[in-house]
């Protein structure tokens, strides 16, 4: 059974719109602080920006976070990623961004 804890990522069911224009979809999101098993904060990084949001708890309906579903053959270690042929960590691109937005916090 996994635990939440802060920095592993997980999926935030974004909401959708009412008349479906846009449809609830999975988000990636980094942990930012664990509340207890199933209540976390988290950075959800969206395709034009990210946000941070409190107190959400596990499930699978829109405003709620999960564990993503496993792919055949992937590694469950710290895998880097990659952005226009550069490696980082999620918690370093996580520190860009917020620096580049001006938030307040220890790099």
């Amino acid at each position: 059974m996994q635990h939440p804890s802060v920095g592993r990522m997980v999926h935030y069911q974004s909401y959708g719109t009412p008349g479906g224009e846009f449809k609830s979809e999975p988000r990636a999101a980094i942990i930012t602080k664990v509340h207890n098993a199933t209540c976390v904060d988290l950075c959800v990084l969206n395709p034009t920006g990210f946000f941070f949001n409190q107190n959400v708890v596990q499930g699978k309906d829109g405003g709620k976070w999960d564990w993503p579903p496993r792919v055949e053959g992937e590694s469950t270690s710290g895998t880097p990623i990659h952005i226009d042929g550069i490696q980082a960590s999620a918690a370093s691109i996580i520190a860009m961004a917020a620096e580049e937005i001006g938030f307040p916090g220890k790099r």
